[in-house]
């Protein structure tokens, strides 16, 4: 390391010899030269010139000999061009550097009212900026303060982007960025590169400088603070005089342009203060932890979304990475998430190509030790990630190759909602007119559908709307019937009813005397038991208020209980509880087990505060494989970052898994007793978060098909496979891929793909399977079809030990394209 540092500065010292000279083609530094000059070994000398170029520290050009130049002197020398790192043999670095005036190709512009934070965070900033900018002849100069990494030289390039937008003629503008750690030990070269020369010693030319090569633009020093205390002087005298002179003329000229500088230093630094007392706008743009949740979610998906650009690919990312990014520190700011972010994404990219698979899937899994391993103990924040990702309705975040999405543009005006907005949004959609409804049925489901997502703090501000008589009346008639245990189990959907009696009692326009014309009540027919308990209901109520309650009114209440007693569906597995707290999964499981005597199988884990994210995911397989009994495991969690651990718990074990959140104790107790009686299927179950319906297939309908189909067909067709094991196993397959596919089941397509995987089974086990004759435009046609199909189907190949072939799953593929 000292041996390449001692190379790297004396290819420095000839560099700038060279540079000086004015002659920079045909001319280096060779090893055999520095060899003899530095004393040291030539192949110790040629080995670190080649390390020092792959770092991108020096211009290598090809040839006999292969000569050696310092690319950052040459960089500084040349401002605003590119500088190749290799140089062919037969090329001239004149020209490359010439032609690379009109071949640059800019980064897509991104200007300051497009900086996330324009209309919050950086919105004083961003108006200060823009001031500085116009401000005539040429701006005023500013210094930008910040933290590493907060982007302090995008802000600075986003200024320059709204100086051009300012002038209306063709004129070229530039923007001249200076590297100030390149001159951090030599203030005579950053002198001469500054000013320029008015006559070169060696090759009798004058020189244009830094302050030349910006007129009409911007000059940009990066990082002031690595400057040498003469060279932060220069500059200060020049701001000073708003005048210059080259080294060795005496005229006088002009600064034509504006003079932006950067720093990680406050400007009351001793270090800085001088020079930073002379910039008459100073600007601080604030750490990323400062710029709030909302901010930070924003940038983290605009960050995905330039990956998705530079890799061409679309990209889907899940809720719970985009939480465990969000909530982690990051000391080094954006630069530092960003980083992150790059890197999740090569992960999720390799194991796209590993499954010939066109989308890039970033899961938890993807994400680096630093993140899975960070704690935060502050559950506000946790707390807002989590209502913020509340918001958008998907599992994934979907991106498509151009970086484009719908949450790019729909997040800010989604996120800006408040939480009294979005109580209010919610209490709206309980109290509308039900005369004004075309299908009641349908809007019953909706509500229940947004009361199931409902929060503590929603369901606190409904509380605390309620009458207090609604309560009492309701209350009664469910106790009367022997239903009020079963309704205060799910506590935020009899709220909602009450809500919505009460927002009735309180509109203006009530009802005073019935309709003569009124139709009748359909829910008579329909559901005559809720229709009675809700006549019953508005009699007591019309005796207390003197109104009268509509026919469809009855109708929406009648609805609203029968679906209310339908709401639920279950699973058949074995059960993992995992919530934040410290004892909050412990006292629902320790609740369950006291409350519940029979053979089931329960575990949890408290994911505390003290406890990392790796900590818990590692936990969750253990347990998860203690508690497998062949069934698979369903898993019960509260929030982000877990509510795709299921995901990672089968990537890790094989082990067939399903989630369900967010859980409540009620949803828990009822899920156990469904296990217990066995009246419902793991893999039809439909996740609390999504809108809960009843199942119209019977299912011993389904189970006698199926049977049928194994004794009459499948048994006949196979060999030596355990056919009942074998369809068991598909089962679960088939319907995890309907789910995804969004396709509901049917006895038809489970006869195609039962008797086709069956078979497909024996034929992996024996090594024989099928090929596909047009398997590459197939599988370039339906590569998303594809990996949804082989994913499924990973735990057939782990029960079976084997690995099933692209050309088999295209056959399988094309069953559900039918």
């Amino acid at each position: 390391m000292a041996h390449n540092t001692t190379i790297l500065n004396s290819v420095r010292e000839q560099t700038l010899q060279i540079l000086e000279s004015g002659d920079i083609d045909g001319r280096g530094v060779d090893a055999y030269t520095l060899a003899i000059d530095l004393k040291m070994d030539r192949a110790n000398v040629s080995r670190a010139l080649n390390d020092l170029w792959r770092d991108g520290l020096l211009i290598k050009f090809q040839g006999k000999p292969t000569l050696f130049l310092d690319r950052t002197l040459v960089s500084e020398y040349h401002p605003g061009f590119f500088i190749p790192q290799t140089v062919a043999k037969g090329e001239v670095l004149s020209n490359l550097i010439k032609a690379s005036d009109n071949r640059k190709q800019p980064d897509r512009a991104i200007f300051l009212e497009e900086l996330i934070g324009a209309d919050t965070s950086l919105r004083e900033i961003i108006t200060l900026a823009k001031a500085s900018v116009t401000y005539p002849p040429y701006g005023l100069h500013t210094l930008l303060c910040g933290s590493t990494g907060v982007g302090k030289s995008k802000f600075a390039h986003c200024m320059y982007l709204y100086k051009k937008t300012l002038v209306s003629s063709d004129s070229a503008i530039p923007f001249i960025p200076v590297t100030c750690h390149s001159f951090s030990d030599n203030p005579k070269l950053f002198s001469q590169q500054l000013l320029g020369l008015a006559r070169d010693v060696v090759s009798n030319k004058s020189r244009r400088g830094f302050l030349d090569a910006a007129k009409g633009g911007i000059l940009f020093f990066d990082g002031i603070e690595y400057l040498s205390p003469a060279s932060m002087e220069l500059i200060a005298s020049v701001i000073t005089k708003n005048y210059y002179n080259r080294i060795g003329d005496t005229s006088l000229r002009d600064i034509q342009c504006m003079i932006i500088a950067s720093t990680t230093c406050k400007s009351s630094n001793d270090s800085i203060r001088i020079l930073a007392e002379r910039f008459p706008s100073a600007i601080s743009i604030p750490d990323l932890e400062e710029r709030g949740i909302h901010e930070k979610i924003e940038l983290i998906i605009q960050l995905f979304s330039e990956e998705a650009r530079t890799i061409h690919l679309p990209l889907k990312i899940s809720k719970d990475a985009i939480s465990c990014l969000a909530v982690m520190n990051y000391t080094r700011n954006i630069i530092q998430l960003s980083n992150e972010i790059k890197a999740a994404c090569s992960r999720a990219y390799l194991d796209s190509l590993s499954n010939h698979c066109r989308t890039v899937y970033v899961h938890l899994h993807d994400l680096s030790h630093d993140l899975l391993s960070f704690t935060d103990s502050t559950i506000n924040k946790q707390d807002l990630v989590r209502h913020i990702l509340e918001e958008i309705p998907d599992q994934y975040i979907e991106l498509d190759h151009n970086g484009g999405s719908k949450y790019l543009n729909s997040f800010k005006s989604a996120s800006s909602i408040s939480e009294t907005g979005r109580q209010q949004l919610l209490e709206n959609r309980l109290s509308m007119d039900i005369e004004s409804i075309d299908n009641i049925y349908q809007t019953v489901v909706n509500n229940i559908a947004r009361l199931s997502n409902c929060r503590d703090t929603e369901l606190q501000a409904i509380k605390r709307n309620i009458y207090p008589i609604v309560f009492q009346i309701v209350i009664a008639q469910l106790q009367k019937r022997g239903k009020f245990e079963e309704s205060k189990k799910h506590i935020h959907l009899l709220y909602g009813i009450l809500l919505h009696i009460t927002n009735f009692l309180k509109r203006a326009d009530i009802h005073l005397l019935p309709d003569p014309n009124e139709a009748p009540a359909a829910s008579l027919n329909s559901f005559p038991e809720e229709h009675q308990m809700a006549l019953d209901i508005m009699e007591n109520l019309s005796q207390i208020y003197s109104c009268y309650f509509s026919n469809r009114e009855i109708d929406y209440l009648a609805s609203y209980f029968a679906i209310f007693s339908n709401w639920i569906t279950t699973v058949n597995l074995g059960l993992l509880v995992i919530c934040h707290g410290e004892t909050i999964a412990s006292d629902m499981v320790s609740y369950a087990l006291k409350t519940i005597y029979d053979d089931y199988i329960i575990d949890y884990i408290n994911f505390s505060s003290t406890m990392s994210l790796k900590e818990c995911l590692d936990l969750a397989v253990e347990k998860a494989t203690q508690l497998n009994r062949g069934s698979g495991i369903l898993i019960f969690t509260d929030m982000e970052p877990l509510t795709t651990i299921n995901e990672y718990i089968t990537r890790q074990t094989g082990i067939d898994t399903n989630i369900l959140y967010p859980v409540t104790l009620p949803l828990l107790l009822e899920t156990i007793r469904q296990i217990l009686s066995n009246r419902s299927d793991f893999s039809l179950l439909t996740p609390a978060s999504q809108t809960h319906s009843t199942r119209a297939a019977s299912l011993s309908s389904q189970e006698a098909f199926i049977q049928n189909l194994v004794d009459k067909v499948i048994s006949k067709t196979t060999v030596f496979l355990d056919t009942t094991k074998a369809v068991n196993v598909l089962e679960k397959c088939l319907k995890a891929t309907l789910m995804d596919f969004k396709i509901p089941y049917s006895n038809e397509i489970a006869a195609k793909y039962l008797c086709h995987c069956c078979n497909m089974l024996e034929r992996a086990i024996r090594g024989e399977t099928w090929s596909y004759s047009r398997l590459n435009g197939f599988t370039n046609e339906n590569h998303e079809l594809m990996y949804t199909v082989e994913h499924k189907l990973e735990y057939a190949e782990n029960i079976f030990g084997i690995k099933i072939p692209a050309s088999e799953i295209a056959y399988i593929t094309e069953i559900f394209m039918e």
